[in-house]
């Protein structure tokens, strides 16, 4: 006897996935994309998404693309990679799929700021001096990236 069995795929701490439906306003969209990204919620205050994985089936799929391309714009998160592909039901014809990892903004200052301070910690722990080109550099990434 063959027995299927569901089970639910969570995504790893940190990354968060949205399945976009063409039925849903864009807007709507938008803004639950923006408060995963922001780290903000409409009950209370939580942490940012790391990665964010925007997912489409067929004519969500221009959805996907639109909503990816305007987190880039509004600053949110930067594209980190995108998946294509074809998923088979047994019953139905395949279905195009697309798959957009975002990188969030908020998270990535976060984990840069949480790099420089471990970084400091061991300058000073160490008692070593860094050489100053490497210093101006990191330095130069951080306030780049808070900005």
């Amino acid at each position: 006897l063959e027995s299927k069995v569901e089970r639910e795929v969570r995504p790893p701490p940190g990354h968060s996935a949205v399945h976009l439906v063409t039925e849903t306003e864009l807007e709507e969209q938008a803004k639950v994309i923006a408060e995963l990204l922001k780290g903000r919620d409409s009950d209370a205050p939580r942490a940012p998404v790391a990665v964010l994985r925007l997912i489409g089936l067929g004519d969500s799929i221009a959805a996907a693309v639109t909503l990816a391309s305007r987190c880039e714009q509004e600053g949110l998160g930067s594209i980190a990679a995108v998946q294509t592909g074809y998923l088979a039901a047994e019953s139905e014809a395949p279905t195009a799929e697309m798959v957009i990892c975002i990188r969030g903004a908020e998270a990535a200052a976060v984990k840069m700021r949480l790099r420089w301070l471990r970084l400091q910690r061991f300058a000073l722990a160490t008692k070593q001096e860094m050489p100053r080109l490497n210093l101006l550099r990191l330095q130069k990434e951080f306030h780049r990236v808070e900005q």
